[in-house]
């Protein structure tokens, strides 16, 4: 499915193998880190099982394979609502629509030598109740159904679940990973596969994808930029920041992991200054900021608070 010198190889050959040697589980969990490649894997495997081309899946257009998102809608001005305002009963009842969706489909049969994938992002959306009724479906599989339920966070979906469940793996490549991929294979020289890898945080289909969009990659460079300017210029600075930042979630969000990855490497390069007596300080410095904003990027995906006003905190208690 994959090339051998992609960094989802490993992962793509045992599903091939599993397939070849009639071993496929009934109910797969993708999990990992956003970019990771397990949506895009998830298709590549249903196109292998059911050999059909991965495009008719991505355009919805096999019958044989449902995709279904379980993504939370951003609520507009969200920060500017009261809790008595702001009304989840359209989100719950979205979330259920599609589960019912996702339980009906489990009642049709599959065509001749075919299987029913049931493909569902961002399953740790769902409720209790939800995720309890998915799980009866995954206890007593119809013929011919595999499931495959994909998340950012393993531990934001039931045990009960995982456990019936085949639990893949999935994670980010280190910046040099990423550069040597990219130069083996799309012909990179080493030093625009490096700035590549630098702002593509891990992720394979983001590197694809900036080497042909020099807009967004651009755009990645200034999040990273701007936000060495604000660690560094002060508290107003950092305050500016928040408040451009925070007026969207998927703006906050993206700036956020790009922060997190730069924090990140910044803290692995300051290994090299380990026999100077103010590393561990800058360190545990790092650490601190790194644990604070991965706090602050699950409180934004999961709940209704305010990004801005968590970004702002940040600056406060964190900055330099």
């Amino acid at each position: 499915m994959l090339s051998s010198n992609h960094p989802n190889f490993k992962i793509s050959q045992y599903l091939e193998n599993s397939y070849q040697k009639g071993n496929i589980f009934h109910a797969y969990f993708f999990c990992g880190p956003q970019g990771s490649g397990k949506f895009d894997l998830a298709v590549r495997f249903a196109s292998l099982v059911n050999k059909i081309d991965p495009e008719k899946i991505l355009k919805k257009i096999d019958p044989n394979v449902l995709i279904t998102d379980l993504e939370k809608k951003e609520e507009d001005n969200i920060e500017e609502k009261t809790d008595e305002e702001v009304s989840f009963s359209k989100k719950k009842n979205d979330l259920m629509d599609k589960v019912r969706q996702v339980l009906l489909r489990t009642s049709m049969k599959a065509e001749k030598d075919k299987k029913n994938f049931l493909i569902i992002r961002n399953v740790q959306n769902l409720s209790e109740n939800s995720s309890n009724i998915l799980l009866k479906s995954i206890e007593e599989p119809p013929k011919d159904t595999i499931f495959i339920l994909i998340s950012n966070f393993e531990d934001g979906v039931l045990p009960t679940i995982r456990s019936r469940c085949q639990i893949i793996r999935f994670r980010l490549l280190e910046d040099q990973e990423l550069a040597n991929y990219l130069e083996e294979s799309y012909n990179q020289n080493k030093k625009q596969a490096f700035e590549i890898a630098q702002i593509a945080m891990g992720r394979v289909k983001l590197a694809e994808k900036l080497m042909m969009d020099e807009k967004i990659k651009k755009e990645l460079q200034e999040i990273r930029e701007n936000f060495r300017v604000a660690l560094r210029g002060g508290l107003l600075e950092g305050l500016n920041l928040a408040w451009e930042v925070g007026k969207s979630r998927k703006t906050a969000q993206k700036n956020i992991q790009l922060w997190i990855w730069f924090l990140r490497n910044y803290l692995l390069r300051t290994a090299i200054l380990q026999n100077q007596s103010n590393s561990w300080k800058i360190e545990k410095k790092i650490l601190e900021m790194i644990s604070y904003l991965e706090e602050i990027r699950k409180k934004i995906e999961k709940t209704n608070v305010s990004q801005r006003i968590q970004i702002e905190k940040f600056f406060v208690t964190e900055s330099f």
